[in-house]
């Protein structure tokens, strides 16, 4: 039967949220190193073992960012940017006079000017904003604003189709996992944009080293790919992922944004991923967005509920995740309740 994965944030990290999950067939809490400190989630996961939950660590895995913005900037379709690698000396964002032209320039926290040419497509903060590249020169990529939006700070940068090569394990990764794993000791690690399987073999490795290092034996945790790249989706690796691993994430977020056009592909590269699971009876996790609305609603979309539906009862999914609608959404009670109720009703079909 499916079980449900709720991530824990400031709106159910009290002891009393935590323990109605439990009754209410949540097995995992999630704990998102994205965000907030190891001391938060050491404090957090007592909790969550003293609510009687299993908890899953989230590892944020080289997530390409925006830099520092001391103010956000509406950019407009037509807009030219120049983005360029962080200077800590520099206020951004900047504008930049070049004869009539106003020119918007903004950081990014890695360099990315050697793994871009001109037509290249950055898409930000999920693809609200989409760039396209005109030229790169001297480390500096000029780009053209075609789609416009509200841009931030630190916000995701997602590049299509694009290979970057870039350690796999963050500094902010090893800094978690280092502090965080002896304490708690969860019962998995999902690490996000995993490629290839050697990808997982290095995050392997680094927790065998953790746990050497801190005299802990008779434990290991499951280690979860969070399948987003489309790299990992080629037959080959997506196969040897799937035999490496003990539980497989579909996080749909980031997948939706490495081919065009966006977010068509995302049903099709779900069935994809589950097939490969199931020919080699490995769980997996349906994540990202299932009850998004419910962020701000007590209610669900119909579309939400018919996706919670091809989840739980077309793909019998092993688990379904809540993620901003349980850690910092308005509901997250009754999306555990809705998710439960699909799940019963799922159970008395079969």
């Amino acid at each position: 039967m499916t079980k449900i994965i709720a991530t824990i944030g400031p709106t159910s990290e009290d002891l009393e949220t935590l323990s109605f999950f439990a009754a209410h067939n949540v097995e995992y809490a999630r704990l998102n190193f994205s965000h907030n400190t190891p001391d938060w989630h050491i404090a957090c996961g007592k909790k969550v073992r003293q609510a009687g939950l299993k908890i899953l660590a989230d590892v944020s895995g080289p997530k390409i960012r925006l830099g520092d913005l001391v103010s956000d900037i509406e950019a407009a379709e037509g807009m030219e940017i120049i983005l360029e690698k962080q200077d800590l000396e520099i206020d951004y964002p900047v504008w930049k006079e070049e004869g009539q032209n106003h020119i918007l320039v903004l950081p990014t926290l890695l360099d990315l000017a050697p793994f871009l040419a001109p037509d290249r497509v950055l898409l930000i903060d999920d693809g609200k904003v989409e760039l396209k590249v005109e030229k790169v020169v001297e480390g500096k990529i000029f780009a053209k604003v075609v789609f416009g939006g509200k841009i931030r700070s630190h916000k995701g940068i997602n590049l299509p189709e694009t290979d970057i090569k870039i350690n796999f394990l963050t500094k902010r990764d090893v800094e978690f996992l280092s502090q965080v794993l002896p304490v708690l000791k969860p019962e998995v690690v999902a690490v996000s944009f995993v490629k290839t399987v050697k990808d997982l073999e290095i995050l392997k490795d680094f927790v065998t080293k953790v746990l050497a290092d801190n005299n802990i034996t008779g434990y290991f945790p499951q280690i979860c790919p969070k399948l987003e790249m489309g790299e990992a989706l080629k037959m080959e690796n997506l196969e040897q992922i799937v035999d490496f691993c003990d539980l497989i994430m579909i996080a749909r977020g980031d997948l939706a944004l490495e081919a065009h056009p966006l977010h068509i592909n995302v049903p099709f590269n779900q069935e994809k991923i589950k097939q490969a699971c199931q020919a080699k009876n490995k769980p997996f996790i349906v994540a990202t967005q299932i009850l998004e609305s419910m962020i701000s609603s007590p209610v669900p979309t119909r579309a939400e509920v018919s996706d919670l539906y091809r989840a739980v009862i077309l793909d019998k999914a092993n688990f379904v995740m809540l993620s901003g609608e349980a850690a910092s959404g308005e509901y997250p009670k009754k999306c555990v309740e809705l998710m439960e109720t699909m799940i019963k009703m799922s159970a008395s079909q079969n």
